[in-house]
């Protein structure tokens, strides 16, 4: 039974593949003592344990593979590389030479120490470093070397048990020093810092009520009247009506169409609001001057995120709520 189970994994290695994903991600979540191993991590255990069995994989599916996790990573790392460089980029080039040299250097002096092989050396610095690029880029520069073909087989050999090895250390490793060990020694609270950032750069506070039925900033819609003071006005002047509060108006509804509301819109009687901002403030406020309306459809509009990068000089280093009382951030001004 167990035999004809190998013999099928090895003549189909498109089934050990999706079992070692399965496992990696499964295992991955599980949590002891509040440490899981990550999907990664897990997912690299579970193919070193599936993989004893000797299942070959071609040259040609390791290349893609690794040209397709090259892609990923610098696809979802371009927005944070291209902000880096416009804002302390030299210090972070700098910082990350000095990692490089510092990894490089203890390796080096580990592997002269031991005596290890450069294949037990490239792994070594691949997965202490938890650098997976470093994997593929190593064994094609072995491939490539002058070395003889016994050294070269046995430096191709050796090197993933190296890797895996030291990346599952090094994984823990990080998550020691840097969640435990490294906020004791510079006695820093973690915690308390984090806080303090978010109240830096103008975040809310732990009453925000994410994950809640409750939400701080909501859209409620409102008619103006002839009566109302805020006829005549432009849609700038509505939103900077009411003094000391953040308020948006995204859309109007004027003789029964929804159009965006622009800045230099002037209110009409009849219109109704879609006003955006703090609930009390809309319960309060706005509600005293102005007649609440159920309008379904004004209000219902899409809500996504947006990435944005920051290039503007006159915003550098700008906390959030200085953002919010610029005129630009009106989008016209």
């Amino acid at each position: 039974m167990l035999d004809w189970l190998a013999t099928t994994l090895r003549d189909n290695v498109e089934i050990p593949l999706f079992l070692a994903l399965f496992a990696g991600y499964t295992l991955g979540r599980v949590k002891i003592a509040g440490i899981s191993l990550g999907d990664v991590t897990a997912t690299l255990l579970a193919a070193l344990v599936i993989g004893q069995i000797g299942i070959t994989v071609s040259n040609d599916v390791k290349t893609i593979f690794f040209v397709f996790y090259l892609f990923a990573v610098g696809y979802s790392a371009g927005p944070q590389f291209v902000r880096g460089l416009f804002s302390g980029g030299l210090q972070q080039a700098a910082f990350a030479a000095l990692v490089c040299l510092m990894s490089l250097g203890a390796v080096y002096l580990a592997v002269r120490l031991a005596g290890y092989d450069v294949g037990i050396a490239a792994g070594l610095y691949a997965g202490s470093t938890t650098t997976s690029s470093a994997l593929g880029l190593s064994q094609t520069a072995i491939s490539q070397s002058s070395i003889t073909a016994a050294a070269r087989a046995s430096a191709d050999s050796i090197l993933p048990a190296a890797f895996s090895i030291s990346y599952v250390i090094g994984t823990f490793g990080s998550v020691v020093i840097l969640g435990i060990l490294g906020p004791k020694l510079m006695r820093v609270d973690i915690a308390a810092a984090c806080r303090d950032y978010v109240r830096r750069v103008g975040g809310g506070s732990d009453r925000s009520g994410r994950g809640t039925a409750w939400h701080q900033y909501v859209a409620r819609a409102y008619r103006v009247d002839e009566q109302s003071p805020l006829n005549g006005l432009t849609i700038f002047a509505a939103e900077h009506f009411f003094k000391g509060h953040r308020l948006f108006i995204a859309r109007l509804r004027r003789n029964g169409a929804i159009t965006e509301a622009t800045a230099d819109t002037v209110l009409e009687p009849g219109d109704v609001l879609a006003f955006a901002g703090e609930r009390h403030v809309l319960l309060g406020e706005i509600g005293r001057v102005l007649a609440e309306i159920d309008d379904a459809e004004l209000l219902g509009v899409q809500v996504e995120g947006t990435d944005i990068l920051v290039t503007a000089k006159n915003i550098h280093r700008k906390s959030l709520a200085e953002l919010a009382h610029m005129p630009e951030t009106r989008g016209s001004s």
